[in-house]
């Protein structure tokens, strides 16, 4: 399966766009993979930093977990892409993992999922 092309043009244009768009982005990516649309699908944190790199474009720039300000950064943006999650009722952490919740599931096969996620951590 073809990766989508990036939605930010590097990792300045991701730091400073609107944490709701980023957290949508983010959630329809990491949760729409193969097998992790269903509700109960659970996500480390790994694949997460992952698509966040990718929808800036720059995955080979973070070192992922290698420490540094931009290593911070990204982390700083996933966890709060993750409390936007919850806050919608979309996704929850659960131990050391992110659950997908049934309104995630829900709002994965709508017709516009970003849209829909946007919507409902926009509204919480």
């Amino acid at each position: 399966m073809k990766r989508p092309p990036p939605e930010f043009d590097g990792f300045a244009q991701l730091d400073s766009a609107e944490p709701t768009l980023v957290a949508a982005h983010l959630f329809v990516r990491a949760f729409g993979a193969k097998n992790t649309s269903a509700a109960g699908a659970r996500l480390k944190w790994y694949p997460i930093i992952t698509e966040l790199a990718r929808l800036a474009g720059c995955e080979s720039e973070f070192r992922l977990f290698g420490g540094g300000e931009r290593s911070d950064a990204i982390g700083a943006i996933a966890t709060e892409c993750i409390l936007l999650w919850e806050s919608g009722l979309l996704a929850a952490r659960r131990n050391e993992d992110v659950l997908l919740l049934r309104a995630g599931a829900t709002a994965l096969s709508s017709p516009d999922p970003v849209r829909t996620v946007w919507q409902r951590v926009t509204t919480a």
